[in-house]
Order: C-alpha cells, then structure tokens, then sequence
C-alpha cells in the first residue's frame, strides 16, 4: 500500500532535487488536502509525478491551490506518472505571467500547466463538482510527449489561456484526450485551441458540457484527431475560425442535439489532409457565421486537401455568407437534414443533394436537382437549370426563387407557392424563370399564408417564364371565403391566378339585378 498524506489546515511541500529549480514542489506519494490551503512556492513547477507510486494530489471540500509557477502531471522524468483531482468546490489557481522560463531542457514557462509531459509518462486530472476549478493563465497542454487525460464533470470548470491536446509527439505515442461532461461543466480558452499536433487528440463534450475558444484546429499535422459533440445542451463555440483538418486528418462529429459554433469554417483547408464532419440526430447544428469552405483556404483559392460534410437525420448546418466546395470537397445532405446558406458554390466539388432541406438565400451556382425526398427553398437564384422531383417552396414565407435557365417539374413534384399579399416576394411566392417552364404533372399547391384573404379581382404572378410546357396534375389551393373561388384560367399562359365570384354568387348577382330592374320599370310605369 503507497504511503499518503492527508491535510485539513496549511500544508508546505517543499523538494529540492539536483536537477530542479531550487524551489519546485514535488509529490511523489498521495496526498489529500481536505479544505484548507496547499501552498507552493511562487516561480516555481509543482510536478505530481513519480516512476512507480502513480502519486495522486486530491483536493477537496473547498481546498485552496494559489501560486505563479507552472504544473507538471505526470513526467518530471521519463516513464513516470501522476494524478492530479480538484473536486468538491476546490479550487486550484496557476497565475504565471508565461514570461518566466521555470525549465530549460523542455521549457517550461509560469503559467502553463502539462498533462503527460516526457515521453512514456502518463497523467491525469480530473476536476469535479460545482464550484470546482482549475484556472492556468497561459498554456493547458494535455498530453505533451506523453499520454494525457483531463476530465471535466458535474460542473466542474477549467479556464486556460490556450489549449492544446497532444502537442510535442514524442515517439509517436503520445495521446491528449480531454472530456467534458455533465450541465454547468466548461472548459473556456481565450485563445486558440489545438488538437493533435503531431499525435492524437481526442475532445468529447456531452450531457451538457460546454467548451469555448477563439480559433480552434483539429488535425494540425500527424495522425487523426477527433472531436465529438454530443447530447442536447453540450456546445463547441468558437469565436473565430474553426479548421478541421489543417496537414492532418481532422474528424468532428456533431450528434444527438450537440451545437457548434464558429466565424468561418474549413474542412480539409491545406494540403494531403482528408477530413470529415458529421451532424446528425435531432437539433444537432453547427452555425457557421460566415463562410464555410471545403477543400480550400478561401472562397477563390483551392488546395489539396479532402474535405466532407454530412448532414443526416435532424441534422443542421447554417451558413450566415457562403458555401464553397472546392475540387477535393464534397457535402452529402441526407433524407431528414437541413443546410441553410447564403450563396452555395459546389461546381468544383461534388453535392450530393440525396434528401432533407436545401435552403439558399443568394446565388446557387450551377444545375440543380432537388430528389423526391428532397426540398427546396430560399429567396435564391439558380444560375443553371432547376430540375425537381421533391419539393420547391420558393422565398421564405414568402419569397422569389430566379432560375437562369429551364425548369422541369417532373411528375413525382410539389411546388408549394404562399400566398400573403399583393405584391411577388413580399406578399406572395413566385417562380421565375428566363428559360423554359415544362410540367410534366404532379401537385401545385397554393397555402395561404399569414391569415390573408384575397378579396374579388386580386390576381397573383405565381410565374414568369419565355415557354411553357405541359400542366399540373393536381392543383391544391386555399379555399377562399364570400362566395370566392380561383380562376386559373390564364395559369399556363401568362402564369396569374385570379379572384373571382363563385357560380351560385353570380346567379344570385343576376338575380338581384333582374330583379331591380323590374322595380324600377314598376316604379317608372
């Protein structure tokens, strides 16, 4: 049984080894400070590490940690190991200024704080409970050369200038693996956040957890790295950038109701990188508030790299600016997923429209093909030729769909047109099309939208077309109250619908005017 040490006041740990820094802290055995304060010398490492006692610093029930130095767990030397656990309100606090250089054969600066340092040694922390923290100012590196754990649960907080998970690679086994888990549990970088720098790196965030940083890289060089988001409430927000895949293979899987958030981003951005993101299962999204690019390193500049996206099943993707697939990109939205963009550029790469929602607001370059299950919407320009087999509902309650060149409305396809108002785009839908309209049957639906009740004589361009082939099927349209009914006579030649008075209301309008008429000649007579 290992020897251990257990505090409930002020406990001073003091080690002076030749090769350490004169005042460096060292806990080789277990030791459990149970409220109270550890204390360590300022600029100065407290290392938790030893070659076979796998020594575990426990702090709890509000124990204090205060000190400007820097954190080693696991690898004072090589092969050596350690824990670190900050649970029950504890708090641990590193405030170095990074300006410090507490170590020079693997520099170490105050502030930071390593998981795994040297090869072949292994650590571990875990922060747990609510009110539990550990706050480093500069670098959190988990998993240096070594092999690194850090676990976040049950409200447990983190904060760290930087992350990074796997950083030096070592002799290729090295490993960073960081979980967040559980409501109110965080870990925040104000700067960027790297995974996998030239081993793996691994990041889960589920039950609720939440993770944030300003520009994050998954894959940076090396082998696969991985993040995983997961359960409703767990979120990856990122401020600026996100790349998955920069020279490495970067995977991100969205699922379960996990939410993702980033200014750009990029899949497979540099060269020889293969790259992957999935969302799926329902409210999973990633809200990419800008651009999202696949196979290159800006909407005109491609490279290399493989990058792809699929949507599936209650999966959502939202771009606020553009979607650019370039040569080595490819996007698959899936039956029961949703992609919402500005204007959408796949000419380069390859779009795989196999099913759910499309919805484009701005220009979509190039023929498309909506599939049966598939649908299309957005207040776009299709600057090609629309062909649909699914759904089109043009605008966004409602909106204007321009097609540069034909469209064909085979006969598995609904084109649902809301009508609202007077005026095309703002009051009601319209297709427009500079080439050829050709309807090869299926459904025109006409839904009323926002309570509108058109009154008699309203009429309504449902379409703008040079040709016109063939007719709907099936017409389905609101049904109209006073005694209205639709005219759709002049449908197929100049696109309108009118309001006009049904057949028994016009009967009953000559038979009231016959019948003034007599009046009048009874009352001249």
């Amino acid at each position: 049984m290992k020897n251990s040490i257990v505090c409930f006041g002020i406990l001073i740990i003091g080690s002076v080894f030749p090769t350490l820094h004169a005042q460096d802290t060292v806990i080789t055995t277990d030791t459990i400070q149970n409220g109270g304060v550890l204390q360590v010398n300022d600029d100065s490492i407290l290392y938790i590490s030893h070659s076979s006692n796998n020594p575990t610093l426990t702090l709890t029930n509000g124990a204090n940690v205060s000190f400007q130095g820097a954190t080693v767990v696991g690898g004072r030397n090589y092969n050596e190991s350690g824990i670190l656990q900050i649970q029950n309100g504890s708090v641990f606090s590193n405030n170095g200024s990074g300006f410090n250089e507490l170590e020079t054969n693997n520099p170490i600066y105050s502030g930071e704080a390593y998981i795994g340092l040297y090869s072949g040694s292994v650590g571990s922390v875990l922060v747990s409970g609510n009110g539990s923290k550990w706050t480093n100012s500069q670098t959190l590196i988990v998993g240096n050369e070594g092999q690194g754990t850090l676990t976040i649960t049950d409200g447990g907080t983190v904060e760290s200038q930087t992350g990074r998970i796997n950083y030096g690679g070592g002799s290729g086994n090295s490993q960073g693996v960081v979980i967040v888990s559980g409501q109110n549990s965080t870990w925040t970088n104000m700067g960027f956040l790297e995974i996998g720098q030239y081993g793996s790196g691994y990041m889960t965030v589920s039950d609720g957890g939440r993770v944030t940083s300003l520009t994050s890289i998954i894959g940076t060089t090396g082998m696969s790295s991985s993040v995983t988001v997961s359960g409703s409430g767990s979120r990856w927000d990122n401020s600026s950038i996100l790349n998955i895949g920069w020279v490495g293979v970067g995977e991100l899987i969205i699922e379960n109701g996990g939410r993702v958030t980033s200014l750009d981003g990029f899949i497979g951005r540099v060269n020889l990188t293969e790259s992957t993101v999935t969302v799926s299962g329902s409210d999973s999204t990633w809200d990419v508030n800008r651009n999202l690019i696949l196979g290159g390193s800006s909407l005109e500049a491609e490279t290399n790299g493989t990058g792809a996206l699929e949507i599936g099943l209650g999966g959502s993707v939202n771009v606020t600016g553009a979607t650019r697939i370039h040569g080595g990109g490819v996007i698959h939205l899936e039956e029961g997923g949703t992609l919402n963009t500005g204007h959408f550029d796949p000419t380069n790469g390859v779009f795989n429209f196999n099913g759910g929602t499309l919805s484009v607001n701005g220009t979509y370059t190039g023929d498309l093909f909506v599939p049966v299950s598939g649908e299309f919407s957005g207040s776009s320009m299709v600057s090609g030729n629309l062909t649909n087999a699914g759904l089109l509902s043009p605008g966004n309650s409602p909106g204007i769909t321009n097609v540069t060149g034909d469209y064909l409305h085979e006969n598995t396809a609904t084109l649902l047109m809301e009508i609202g108002g007077l005026n095309p785009g703002t009051g009601h839908d319209q297709l427009s099309i500079d080439g050829t309209l050709e309807i090869e049957g299926g459904t025109l639906q006409i839904a009323q939208w926002d309570s509108f009740m058109p009154v008699f004589g309203n009429t309504f361009a449902l379409f703008t077309f040079s040709n016109l082939i063939g007719s709907f099927d099936d017409i389905d349209a609101f049904e109209l109250s006073g005694g209205r009914e639709w005219d759709f006579s002049n449908l197929y030649t100049d696109g309108t619908i009118t309001v006009i008075p049904e057949p028994s209301t016009m009967v009953m309008l000559f038979v009231f005017l016959g019948a003034s008429v007599l009046v009048l000649r009874g009352r001249k007579g």
